[in-house]
């Protein structure tokens, strides 16, 4: 639906200047406006006349409506039926003229953003509209140049940083640091002209324009065969580095959550079993289930950084990044944990308990 139509569903006001739908009085006339979907269609002097109006605009132009055909107010034509159309010169008016009937003149307003509003009265219609126009367009230009010549914030790190509508000087350095968004520098201007930022419930920066990871990346909202990924899991964090665009279907998406709190392994991919007392190492990918007991918990992560090198390669989430220097002292030297892995199956063979999986 639309605003418009969605504003049809709502009851009737009992204190309305009409009991029917679409009418409105114009007190200084004392004339029944006729308004249908926001528009102004003609006056009538009394009230049916103005119903019946309606009602027969809604007929001839909106009929393939089904919800304006339910609205309609059903009255009969009335003996002495008035309608005065509206004149030319009161349609197609853009938002903020207006034209005084006493007067014959043409107010324009101009305001944008909170620069002050400029008043003019001019007489001829294109005249109006074309001065309108250029004095918003003059005002816009005033505020993008005051927008780019801010400085960019920046954190203790040197990162710029948009601030959400809640910073405050008063907050905790914590608090501050929440209410922070990283973006790159090239970002910083544009982003701080698409109004005032908030964290919502997920933890995205987002406003009235969209969630501001998307926009970075000129990802649409309504593309929903895409997602943009956050590498680092830190949703604030909306520098182009740390975004990937993804397809719907890519597993990357959901292979690069972050570790839930509370589990019984502080390693992803890795579990406890209280029946078999042991560790599991266990990753899901295209539907299949990689899946390992092991009697030492660094194991199974170990095991589940295997599996995910070999299912996403470079982009695997991993509980131990390896770099060169460890891999290559690695290959001449046990580490403490491999050690300890030793001595465990040493022990269970000897108590005669089944092989080490």
């Amino acid at each position: 639906s639309t605003p418009s139509l969605n504003s049809l569903n709502r009851m009737h006001p009992k204190k309305a200047a009409s009991q029917y739908r679409g009418i409105t009085l114009n007190k200084q006339d004392k004339q029944f406006r006729i308004v249908v979907l926001g528009e102004h269609i003609g006056t009538a002097e009394d009230e049916l006349s103005a119903a019946f109006a309606h009602d027969e605009h809604i007929l001839n132009h909106f009929r393939d409506n089904e919800i304006l055909m339910s609205k309609l107010n059903n009255v009969k034509k009335p003996e002495n039926y008035t309608f005065h159309k509206v004149k030319e010169k009161y349609k197609d008016l853009p938002k903020g003229i207006s034209y005084r009937k006493n007067i014959n003149t043409y107010i324009v307003r101009v305001r944008f953003k909170k620069q002050k509003m400029i008043v003019l009265c001019i007489k001829d219609k294109q005249e109006a509209i074309k001065t309108y126009n250029q004095k918003l367009n003059e005002m816009k230009q005033n505020w993008e140049a005051k927008i780019n010549a801010l400085p960019i914030t920046r954190n203790a790190n040197n990162i710029a940083v948009v601030r959400t509508s809640k910073w405050k000087e008063s907050l905790s350095d914590e608090e501050k640091k929440s209410q922070e968004i990283l973006v790159d520098d090239e970002d910083w201007h544009t982003l701080k002209k698409m109004g005032k930022w908030h964290v919502g419930k997920e933890g995205y920066a987002g406003s009235a324009k969209g969630r501001m990871h998307r926009i970075v990346m000129n990802c649409s909202a309504d593309d929903s065969e895409k997602n943009v990924d956050h590498i680092d899991n830190n949703k604030k964090n909306n520098q182009k580095i740390n975004l990937r665009l993804l397809s719907k279907n890519d597993s990357i998406h959901s292979h690069n959550k972050r570790k839930k709190d509370g589990t019984s392994s502080k390693y992803i991919g890795v579990c406890f079993s209280k029946r078999d007392k042991n560790w599991i190492g266990c990753i899901k990918y295209l539907g299949k289930n990689a899946r390992k007991t092991f009697y030492v918990e660094e194991e199974a992560a170990r095991f589940y950084d295997q599996k995910a090198t070999e299912f996403y390669g470079v982009h695997a989430k991993l509980n131990f990044p390896i770099d060169d220097s460890l891999l290559r002292k690695r290959t001449f030297d046990k580490t403490d944990i491999e050690i300890e892995t030793s001595n465990k199956r040493a022990k269970h063979s000897s108590s005669e308990k089944k092989d080490f999986p």
